[in-house]
């Protein structure tokens, strides 16, 4: 990558990835609600694509989703890598690697989850969830340590960037534990749809709206990273045989 002020900066990418990610959530809400297959109010995401069709416009654009957020995850690591050379802080780049294996297991996290519903294969559809949830929490952790460790002073995005951090943990703590005491305590017929008179209903919405609030938090962290990538583009890229001598023999640029 290069560094450049212009308009045809990386920031795009995150823009993109969370648009796709908050149409997937509503678009496969709007259907379910419209059908009956959730509930109206307080349902988890899962619960509103775990049929068809929505589950079929979740999937797709949680794919999408999956590889932009993976692409925008390994862009901020090459430009932290940068920023931490150039302010010589060169023990932040175990951080930044850390930083991009988890950030890449929870995009794959999330591609699992779509393709995985909870009525296919509920195993690896909880895989999947915790491979999202609980990666993207340590992503968004180790990523605000690195970027305090570039920014030289008192950044007002590295304070927003903990305040997301310590949202999406507190959020992801709540899920699991309020959410395996509500499903226990449910006395309905089908678990997707939740009224108030159902047992353990106070839990599940805890549940559901941590649920929310984590994914909501995780977006908007994602959003964040638009302030380092606009300055930066990708310049093309270059394919060399491996057995070539020179730099420039057999070489082919992809532009």
């Amino acid at each position: 990558m290069s560094c450049r002020t212009d308009k045809r900066g990386l920031h795009y990418i995150p823009i993109a990835a969370c648009l796709l990610i908050i149409s997937a959530c509503v678009i496969s809400y709007a259907i379910s609600a419209t059908y009956g297959h959730s509930s109206l109010l307080f349902p988890y995401i899962s619960d509103t694509a775990a049929l068809k069709p929505e589950r079929c416009f979740f999937g797709q654009l949680m794919n999408m989703a999956a590889a932009l957020s993976g692409f925008c995850m390994y862009c901020w690591h090459k430009q932290a890598v940068q920023r931490l050379a150039l302010t010589n802080r060169k023990r932040g780049l175990n951080f930044c690697r850390a930083a991009l294996w988890f950030g890449l297991g929870s995009s794959f996290g999330g591609s699992v989850v779509a393709n995985f519903q909870e009525t296919g294969v509920w195993t690896v559809h909880m895989l999947g969830a915790v491979s999202l949830f609980v990666f993207g929490i340590v992503y968004v952790s180790i990523v605000t340590h690195v970027s305090r460790c570039y920014f030289t002073q008192v950044s007002n995005l590295w304070q927003f960037r903990a305040v997301l951090a310590v949202i999406s943990t507190i959020s992801g703590l709540l899920l699991p534990t309020t959410g395996t005491v509500a499903r226990y305590r449910y006395d309905g017929m089908n678990i997707r749809i939740w009224t108030p008179e159902n047992q353990g209903y106070g839990f599940h919405v805890v549940s559901s709206l941590s649920e929310w609030i984590l994914t909501a938090s995780l977006l908007m962290f994602y959003v964040t990273m638009t302030f380092e990538l606009k300055d930066y583009t990708i310049v093309a890229v270059k394919v060399q045989h491996r057995w070539s001598r020179t730099q420039d023999d057999c070489e082919v640029v992809l532009s």
